[in-house]
């Protein structure tokens, strides 16, 4: 009876095991990669317009960035030089020392320098928008806090900030608004310190920057710490020496993704857009050939060559579908298991034969225990004999 109990006992174990390592696999699913849309879309329409924010939401982009400066009779409007000439056509002089309605009157220039229809926003338009704004603009801070408060916007607002972590999480807790700090270097302990400090243990993004190449900023070990600490790390695409020197295209793109970072910053949203949706169907498409994959090893008999081969190439698609995988991993994995899975093949006799003679650790766990019975009932013998 004992027996029996400790035989259930056991079989409980490994079945709640199992279960927990599935279940532990299917939540680490990977985090979504999020597009933030610098200065919103400006194809059709120029920078620092509301259009422009207006069709990054309609492009499908899940953030926007804007700046902030005030005028000189303390209106808050998205622009990111306080020089009148960096945004608007044929116009000298200051963003500060300018009143809202004179500002209001002069035209944007595009981005080659010509003039447009459009007119600069107020950061009250743009927090109308059905879209999450990254605002840069610490130095108005509660000014900024106040009109989001307004519009109840604090869940569509991320302050990003360029001043002590700490400083900036109390500020956060304070007004309820999540803040976005930047790390701009190559110390890791400085790196991991800022991103402890700025981490609730929710849904914090930490933006890392560096121009060089291999900093410690773009690998494995800071994105675990990040992962570890709930922390979507942001990298500034849009920005080559915020980024290692890498371009804010689909290669970088692919780079980038595939060191661990889940929040893109860009100057080409639609591209990027377009690289996600990409993305997440070419991972469907290997989420069903890896369960072909499994179903054809689990329901047919081939040589363990193949077999073997076939049995990699699904650990490694399990692998890269645990995580958020860049274009270039899936199409790498999803080529690699469709050949093992095309290249599966029965076993021939001699192949069989062999493998009847091939020391396995089955095989050997099953010798051991046939042993230990053996010595079992001669022990049990020479007790009755002496009997």
């Amino acid at each position: 009876m004992k027996k029996r109990l400790i035989i259930i006992f056991l079989t409980a174990v490994l079945l709640s095991a199992m279960f927990f390592v599935c279940a532990s696999a299917a939540e680490n699913g990977g985090a979504q990669i999020i597009c933030i849309a610098r200065d919103g879309e400006c194809v059709s329409c120029p920078a620092y317009s509301r259009q422009a924010i207006k069709n990054a939401a309609r492009l499908g982009a899940d953030a926007a960035s804007v700046g902030v400066k005030k005028t000189a009779d303390g209106v808050l409007v998205t622009l990111r030089s306080d020089e009148l000439s960096a945004a608007f056509y044929g116009v000298t002089g200051k963003v500060s020392e300018t009143d809202y309605k004179t500002l209001s009157s002069y035209r944007l220039k595009d981005f080659d320098g010509s003039e447009t229809k459009y007119h600069v926003s107020t950061l009250s338009d743009v927090l109308k928008e059905e879209i999450t704004l990254v605002i840069d603009g610490w130095e108005y801070r509660d000014e900024i806090a106040r009109e989001v408060k307004e519009l109840s916007a604090e869940n569509r607002v991320k302050l990003r900030v360029r001043t002590d972590a700490d400083e900036a999480a109390l500020w956060s807790r304070e007004n309820g608004i999540d803040v976005i700090g930047i790390y701009y270097g190559n110390i890791i302990f400085s790196a991991i310190s800022h991103i402890k400090a700025l981490s609730d243990g929710q849904d914090s993004w930490v933006q890392l920057q560096s121009g060089n190449f291999f900093s410690v900023l773009f690998n494995s070990y800071v994105m675990k710490k990040c992962a570890a600490l709930s922390v979507k790390p942001v990298c500034a695409m849009y920005d080559a020496q915020l980024c290692g020197k890498r371009t804010d295209t689909v290669q970088g793109f692919d780079d980038i993704i595939s060191r661990g970072f889940s929040v893109i910053e860009t100057n080409q949203p639609a591209l990027l857009v377009n690289y996600i949706r990409q993305a997440d169907l070419q991972k469907k498409e290997l989420e069903e050939l890896n369960e072909k994959a499994k179903a054809a090893l689990a329901n047919g008999e081939y040589s363990s060559a193949s077999s073997q081969r076939a049995l990699q190439a699904v650990e490694q698609a399990q692998a890269v579908l645990g995580k958020t995988p860049s274009q270039l991993e899936i199409q790498r994995c999803t080529a690699e298991l469709k050949a093992a899975v095309k290249a599966l093949c029965p076993p021939d006799g001699d192949e069989i034969e062999r493998d009847s003679l091939n020391v396995t650790p089955g095989k050997v766990i099953a010798v051991i225990i046939f042993g230990a019975l053996v010595a079992a009932a001669q022990v049990y013998v020479y007790k009755k004999k002496i009997k």
